[in-house]
């Protein structure tokens, strides 16, 4: 997992630098509805462009997969425990032990999500996008603070597995939790993101109404009978 992150790391750098001063100018390039496949061209041709274009769309359909495959297993997570709307169907699994229903669902809200927003403009595609950054790195927002104050109360496991920071624990979450922070700051606060932004508000307002009124009776009904 280190190697990865890892190499990740230095290979997004070095590609940020690269196209940096690949690139026309940046002006120019962020003119460009594909600024990547622009500076592509402008180095190498129209063919070559087309190639990493191809390239590029692999990519993106392997990275929809894997998100599709994340959603479906949570869906039925999160069915097994009753929390969602029609919980009953989507916590079941088929012959080959695979959770049909959950998988459909999730594939249709996909197709969805990625063909509707084409029919009105690519703007609210962007805003979809943009809004679906911004609650990934909630997400990650929330893990990395929730570690720092799980550490500061002294309520941590001694141990996660063969797995340990040691005393570098503290600092990476830190570093962590303040990225982040920059992260979803840089999604939302300037102005071209504003739309991102309230997008955003709104879904979590949403998602706040739904852990009121569905999800927190259910958990605490279910303490209650298990006490």
């Amino acid at each position: 997992m280190l190697w990865s992150i890892g190499a990740v790391a230095v290979s997004g750098i070095a590609m940020v630098i690269a196209f940096s001063y690949a690139s026309p100018g940046l002006a120019e390039t962020l003119q460009s509805a594909t600024p990547a496949l622009s500076v592509v061209d402008y180095q190498f041709g129209h063919t070559v462009a087309e190639v990493y274009n191809a390239l590029l769309l692999v990519t993106f359909f392997a990275v929809a997969l894997l998100i599709t495959a994340g959603a479906t297993r949570l869906l039925f997570s999160m069915a097994r425990d009753g929390l969602p709307p029609g919980a009953a169907l989507f916590k079941k699994v088929n012959s080959r032990k695979t959770p049909a229903a959950a998988t459909i669902c999730v594939g249709i809200f996909a197709i969805v999500m990625f063909t509707v927003p084409q029919l009105y403009s690519t703007n609210v595609q962007n805003t979809i996008f943009g809004t679906a950054s911004v609650g990934y790195n909630l997400v990650y927002t929330l893990v990395a603070a929730i570690f720092l104050y799980k550490a500061a109360k002294d309520e941590l496991p001694r141990s996660f597995g063969k797995f340990s920071l040691g005393k570098w624990a503290k600092p990476v979450a830190l570093i962590a939790l303040l990225w982040q922070l920059f992260v979803v700051g840089t999604l939302t606060f300037p102005a071209a993101n504003h739309q991102t932004a309230w997008t955003a508000l709104i879904f979590i307002g949403l998602g706040a109404v739904w852990y009121l009124v569905w999800i927190l009776p259910r958990s605490r009904r279910a303490e209650h009978q298990n006490g």
